[in-house]
């Protein structure tokens, strides 16, 4: 019986080591050079000083997902920041959602809907349930305008 009291003893106080973790500094850039390239004006600000046209809100959504090895590599050829990660199918791989795919199609959708510019603009990364597994999503929202 003294061993069963020892043994729970051990157990419970060599479970007790918490790690606490250093302190860290992280920044976080997102660019928007790229959508300046394309001809949209953006900008944070909920207002801005020159006449324009309100289109329509307008959201834009990203998720990561599962690709071969071979895409992720040659996904990764073009982007610096993306990462990945093995999953429990060997040829497989998770690819996190990127930037620039949404910005193409928040693009895209803006000139289809005649905007050259977007005002209030926000981008959100976060992790969502996607079937039965968490997936990274960014998420791009704002007013849509067209700059006279």
């Amino acid at each position: 019986m003294k061993y069963i009291y020892l043994l729970i003893a051990v157990v419970c106080l060599s479970s007790c080591g918490i790690k606490l973790p250093a302190p860290e500094a992280r920044v976080f850039n997102l660019d928007y050079r790229y959508l300046d390239e394309n001809g949209i004006f953006v900008t944070e600000s909920p207002s801005v000083s020159f006449d324009y046209k309100a289109v329509s809100s307008i959201a834009v959504e990203v998720k990561g997902g599962c690709v071969t090895r071979d895409e992720a590599d040659r996904i990764l050829e073009d982007n610096n920041d993306l990462y990945y990660y093995p999953t429990s199918n060997r040829n497989k791989v998770y690819v996190g959602p990127i930037v620039r795919d949404a910005y193409d199609v928040l693009i895209e959708k803006m000139r289809e809907i005649g905007a050259n510019g977007i005002i209030n603009i926000r981008i959100d990364q976060d992790r969502v349930m996607n079937g039965d597994v968490y997936v990274d999503r960014i998420t791009i929202s704002g007013m849509a305008i067209e700059k006279w």
